[in-house]
């Protein structure tokens, strides 16, 4: 799914809850925008080159092509379960994570259902088969 589209559905739902939680809400926003920012890692980790242009032709050529081969390698480790728990475990200590967390859920369930009407299959569940801190751990180990 494309940036803009999470941005413009996080948006929306900034809107919808700003009389409730005025600043506070912004926080769906970022947690439905920023999770993307996991892309940008896993194509460093993947071909070692932090250029957005490349990682964003990268991204959209999976897409494009339905390439669901390349898509199922991809760890992103924000759209993951351990990302998931963080945030639920968090909100219980700074009630303002809710709001971080709904921007995360939203973000996953645009992709979900995305996945599931442009490629005729539940692709985007398969980040959840892959740990995320397994992950990290191989990224330190190969930059440091």
């Amino acid at each position: 799914m494309e940036i803009w589209q999470h941005t413009v559905i996080s948006a929306i739902i900034t809107a919808v809850l700003w009389p409730f939680f005025s600043w506070w809400s912004l926080l769906v926003l970022v947690g439905g925008v920023l999770i993307d920012s996991d892309h940008v890692l896993w194509y460093y980790y993947r071909r070692g080159d932090f250029n957005l242009r490349k990682v964003y032709s990268y991204c959209r050529a999976i897409s494009d092509n339905k390439d669901t081969k390349e898509y199922k390698k991809a760890v992103l480790i924000f759209h993951s379960y351990e990302a998931l728990v963080v945030l639920a475990v968090l909100s219980f200590f700074i009630p303002q994570f809710v709001l971080l967390l709904i921007g995360v859920i939203e973000h996953m369930l645009s992709d979900f259902l995305y996945t599931l009407y442009k490629w005729r299959g539940p692709y985007s569940l398969v980040v959840f088969r892959k740990s995320a801190i397994v992950f990290l751990y191989d990224f330190f180990t190969k930059i440091l």
